[in-house]
């Protein structure tokens, strides 16, 4: 089990920083590690720390609409909320000795993102779709 799933340790400087883990989630893929998906990674972790169990994805579902819904949609208010998510878990996991590129993602970041947008909209219409008719 790696590090940052458990809190064997309540010192910080005892868990995985947010940089280190996130390479371990896009080791051997053409994925880089940016700010935007540091802070995904902080969401996974603040959700999985709150629940590990069979309802992690849910919750995980849960917060993002949470997110989405408090920021009306507004593209600048989601990217405010998650600057505040990776804020927190730099407070609250490992020594903050990196600094995360926040040029931009490449072609095929951007392709996974506009699928993963596009996924989430897709679902998100089903939902309303099937509540209305419900």
């Amino acid at each position: 089990m790696l590090v940052w799933l458990t809190r064997t340790s309540r010192r910080a400087g005892d868990h995985q920083n947010i940089f280190k883990l996130t390479k371990i989630f896009v080791d051997g893929t053409q994925c880089k590690v940016t700010i935007e998906l540091c802070a995904r990674v902080a969401l996974m972790r603040s959700v999985f720390l709150q629940d590990s169990g069979p309802e992690f994805w849910d919750k995980l579902d849960s917060s993002l609409a949470a997110i989405r819904a408090e920021a009306q949609g507004n593209p600048k208010k989601i990217a405010k909320a998650f600057r505040h998510i990776v804020t927190i878990d730099q407070s609250e996991h490992g020594v903050k000795d990196y600094e995360i590129s926040d040029a931009g993602v490449d072609n095929f970041q951007q392709e996974v993102d506009d699928l993963i947008d596009a996924g989430t909209a897709d679902l998100a219409s089903s939902v309303t779709a099937a509540a209305e008719t419900a």
